[in-house]
C-alpha cells in the first residue's frame, strides 16, 4: 500500500514523528544507491540525515526523486529580511536615538495611519539601510537529526501508539490520528479519555441516535465518559453560537441544546450501565451532571426506570459524593476509615498525600496503599507530582521542608513500584544511554503539562549547548493576508532574579543581547541574539524567551507563524542569518494561544530547554533520575561503551535494531 495520506498529513508526520512515508518495492542498483547517498548529503544542509539502513531503503523506493523536495517543503523557511538586513552589526553600532526614531516612524506608518484613516495598512515604512548579500554559511554546529522512513502500514501503527498514550494529544497529534483512524486495523484503545471526543465528534454532529449510541459505547468505558462527551459537544456548540452573534453561554457553559435524536442516543448509551455505575459516576460532578441530565429530558424520551431513579436521587442529594464521605471521616478523626476509602480511589489519594501528612497520618500506611495499587495509578500523574515537589521550596505553598521531603520520597517509591511490576524489553539487559546531545540531568518529562504546539522534541527536554556555539538566536517569521504583529521578548536574569528585558518595550540592545527591530506588518522576520559568554561576564545566568501576538490574533488563526532557537558560531554582514541545519528546535505554532514562553536558557550550565507554552521548566525530577529508576527496577546493567550494550536507549530516532527511542516509546509510560 502506497502513501494514501494528504500533503498536510505528511508534513505533520515529519514534524511530529520525524518520519517520511514511502513505498519501497523496487530493486536496488548502483545508480539508485548513489542517488540515495546524494539525497542524504543534501538533507544534512537542513540538519537531517537517514540511518544507514534507511539509506538502503531509500534506494529502493518510488519517491527517491522527489523526497528531498518534499522534505524541503516540510522545513519552515524565513522568507523576509529583518528591519535591519545586516543584523546584528547594524543594530549594535546604531545610536539609540536613531533606532527609536526609526521605530516611531514605522509605528506611525501602520498603527498611526490606521487610526487616522480607519483603513487597514499592509506595508509600513522601513529605514533605508545598506544590505549585504548573505552568501556565507555558518559552521555546522549541531548533530544532524535522524529521520526515519515508514511504509503506510508502519506509519499507521506508529500513530496507533500515539493514540494509545495515557496523555492528552497535542493539536498536531490529533490531526494525525483523525486522518489515520480509517486505516487502523486493530481495536482502537483510548486510555486517556479527553482524546475520545476527537474520534466521536463527527458522530455526535451527525445527530443519528443509533450512530451516537454506538460511538459512545465503543469508546466510553463508564457513564462519566458519556456525560463528559456531552458537555464537550455542548460547550463547543455554545461557543460557536456566541461567535456567530447568538446569545452568550451561561456560567455553566452549556446553554446549547441537543436534537431529539442526539438525546435518544445519549439516553440509550447511559442505559447500558447498571445502577451502581450510574450512581458512582453521576455524583462525581453533581451540579454539572444535574444540568446535563435535565437537558436529556429523561421522562419525555422514556428513559428506563433505573436511569430516572438514579437521576432523581442525584437531584434530591440522596447520593453522597466520595469527597463528602472523606470529609466526614476526616472531621471525625477516623484515620482508618479515611485510608480505607482512599484505598478504593488511589488516584485521589495522590492529590491528598501532602494534606494527610500535615494532619498527622502514618505515611508508611499511605506509601503502602500507593504501592499496592500502583497498577491503578497513572505514571504521568506521579511524574508531575515529583516535578512539583522536587522543585524549589517556594513553589510549595504551606508545605515545610519535612513535608516536601516526605511527599517526594513517597512518590519516588511509588514510581519504583510501578516500574518494578512492568515487563519491559530492557529487563535484565546491558544498556547504553545515547543522550543525543540532551542533558539528562537538566531535563524533565512534562507529562501532564505538555505543550499544545507539539513537535518531536518534547517540552522539558534540555539541549547541551556545544562549546562552539557563541550566540543563541531566537527567531520568528510570520505572514498573513491581514496585517499581523508578532513580538519577541527575551528576559535575561542575574543570580538575584533581577532581569533585563530585550524587546520593543524594553532595551533594544545590551553588550550581550540585541533585537533586530520590531516589525508590525505581515511577511516579516524578527531576531533576538544572546551572546552567552558576554552575558555570563556581565553576571547574567538565565534567559526566558517569549513570543507574543500583539494584534491579539491567536497563533492558529495566522496563515504562517514559525518560531525557533538557532545556534550561531559567528556573525557578519555576509553570513546567512537563518540556517535550518543549526536549529535546536522549531515550531509552526498551532495553539489558540496569543502568548507563550518558548524556551529557557540556563547560561551557567549551557543548556537550552524547550517550554513551548508549558509552565516554566523548573527541573524538580530530572530525566536522569527517571532513567535511573527505570534501569534499576528492570535489573539492567548500565555500560559505558556502546559496543558492550544489548540495548541502546536513545533520545532520537533509533538507528539500529538494538536501539529503542525513549521518545518514540513514550518513556515506557504506556506499557
Amino acid at each position: 500500500m502506497g502513501n494514501k495520506f494528504s500533503k498536510e498529513f505528511n508534513k505533520v508526520f515529519f514534524t511530529e514523528c520525524r518520519g517520511v512515508i514511502i513505498h519501497d518495492d523496487k530493486s536496488i542498483n548502483d545508480e539508485t544507491l548513489i542517488k540515495a547517498l546524494t539525497v542524504n548529503e543534501n538533507l544534512k544542509t537542513m540538519g537531517f540525515t537517514f540511518c544507514p539502513a534507511d539509506i538502503i531503503r531509500l534506494a529502493k523506493c518510488d519517491e527517491i526523486d522527489t523526497i528531498y523536495e518534499s522534505i524541503s517543503g516540510y522545513v519552515p523557511n524565513v522568507k523576509a529580511r529583518p528591519m535591519y538586513p545586516d543584523f546584528p552589526q547594524q543594530v549594535m553600532e546604531m545610536d539609540e536615538a536613531v533606532f527609536r526614531f526609526h521605530q516611531m516612524l514605522h509605528y506611525f506608518s501602520t498603527y498611526g495611519l490606521e487610526r487616522i484613516s480607519g483603513k487597514g495598512v499592509t506595508k509600513g515604512w522601513l529605514p533605508e539601510v545598506e544590505e549585504t548579500e548573505k552568501y556565507e554559511d555558518d559552521d555546522t554546529l549541531l548533530t544532524a537529526k535522524t529521520i526515519k522512513l515508514f511504509s503506510t502500514d508502519e506509519a499507521v501503527q506508529y500513530i496507533e501508539k500515539i493514540l494509545n498514550k495515557k496523555e492528552r494529544l497535542t493539536i498536531p497529534e490529533a490531526e494525525l490520528v483523525k486522518e489515520a483512524v480509517p486505516f487502523m486495523k486493530s481495536k482502537i484503545d483510548i486510555p486517556f479519555k479527553e482524546n475520545i471526543y476527537l474520534l466521536i465528534k463527527d458522530d455526535l454532529v451527525s445527530g443519528n441516535n443509533e450512530t451516537v449510541t454506538r460511538a459512545l459505547l465503543l469508546y466510553c468505558s463508564h457513564p462519566g465518559d458519556i456525560l463528559d462527551m456531552m458537555e464537550k459537544y455542548l460547550n463547543e456548540k455554545s461557543l460557536n453560537r456566541r461567535l456567530h452573534g447568538y446569545s452568550s453561554i451561561d456560567k455553566n457553559h452549556i446553554k446549547a441544546s441537543l436534537s431529539t435524536s442526539q438525546r435518544k442516543g445519549f439516553i440509550r448509551a447511559l442505559e447500558a450501565f447498571d445502577s451502581s455505575s450510574l450512581e458512582d459516576n453521576f455524583v462525581r460532578k453533581r451540579e454539572r451532571n444535574i444540568i446535563l441530565l435535565e437537558k436529556l429530558n429523561l421522562t419525555r424520551y422514556k428513559a428506563s426506570d433505573k436511569l430516572q431513579e438514579v437521576a432523581k436521587a442525584l437531584r434530591t442529594k440522596q447520593l453522597r459524593t466520595f469527597e463528602s464521605n472523606i470529609e466526614r471521616a476526616i472531621s471525625a478523626d477516623d484515620k482508618d476509615k479515611v485510608l480505607e476509602l482512599y484505598s478504593s480511589r488511589p488516584g485521589m489519594l495522590v492529590r491528598s498525600v501532602a494534606r494527610l501528612y500535615k494532619l498527622g497520618y502514618d505515611m508508611n500506611k499511605v506509601k503502602a496503599i500507593l504501592a499496592k495499587n500502583s497498577d491503578r495509578l497513572k505514571e504521568q500523574t506521579i511524574l508531575t507530582t515529583l516535578n512539583y515537589f522536587g522543585g524549589p521550596a517556594y513553589q510549595k505553598d504551606d508545605c515545610d521542608e519535612d513535608c516536601i521531603k516526605e511527599v517526594y520520597d513517597i512518590f519516588y517509591s511509588t514510581l519504583v513500584s510501578i516500574f518494578t511490576s512492568k515487563a519491559l524489553p530492557i529487563a535484565d539487559k546491558k544498556v547504553f544511554i545515547k543522550s543525543d546531545n540532551i542533558c539528562l540531568e537538566q531535563s524533565n518529562i512534562m507529562a501532564n503539562d505538555k505543550s499544545d504546539e507539539g513537535g518531536y522534541i518534547r517540552s522539558g527536554l534540555a539541549f547541551k549547548i556545544p562549546d562552539t556555539v557563541k550566540v543563541l538566536r531566537f527567531l520568528v517569521y510570520w505572514n498573513d493576508k491581514k496585517r499581523i504583529d508578532i513580538d519577541l521578548h527575551s528576559y535575561i536574569y542575574d543570580s538575584l532574579g533581577n532581569d533585563i528585558h530585550i524587546g520593543w518595550n524594553g532595551y533594544f540592545k545590551k553588550a550581550y543581547a540585541v533585537t533586530s527591530g520590531d516589525l508590525t506588518v505581515s511577511d516579516s522576520t524578527e531576531y533576538v541574539d544572546i551572546d552567552i559568554d558576554k552575558a555570563l561576564a556581565d553576571g547574567m545566568t538565565f534567559v526566558r524567551n517569549q513570543i507574543h501576538s500583539f494584534t491579539e490574533v491567536p497563533f492558529n488563526k495566522i496563515e504562517t507563524v514559525f518560531t525557533g532557537m538557532q545556534a550561531v558560531s559567528k556573525t557578519g554582514t555576509n553570513i546567512k542569518q537563518y540556517n535550518p541545519k543549526n536549529l535546536f528546535f522549531y515550531h509552526e505554532l498551532n495553539s489558540s494561544a496569543r502568548r507563550l514562553d518558548y524556551a529557557d536558557i540556563d547560561l551557567k550550565n549551557r543548556v537550552l530547554r524547550l517550554c513551548a507554552g508549558t509552565k516554566p521548566s523548573v527541573v524538580g525530577f530530572s530525566l536522569a533520575s527517571f532513567i535511573n529508576i527505570l534501569l534499576n527496577s528492570q535489573n539492567c546493567t548500565l555500560v559505558t561503551d556502546e559496543k558492550d550494550a544489548e540495548i541502546i536507549l536513545t533520545m532520537g530516532k533509533p538507528a539500529s535494531e538494538n536501539e529503542i527511542s525513549l521518545i518514540d516509546s513514550n518513556y515506557f509510560l504506556d506499557n
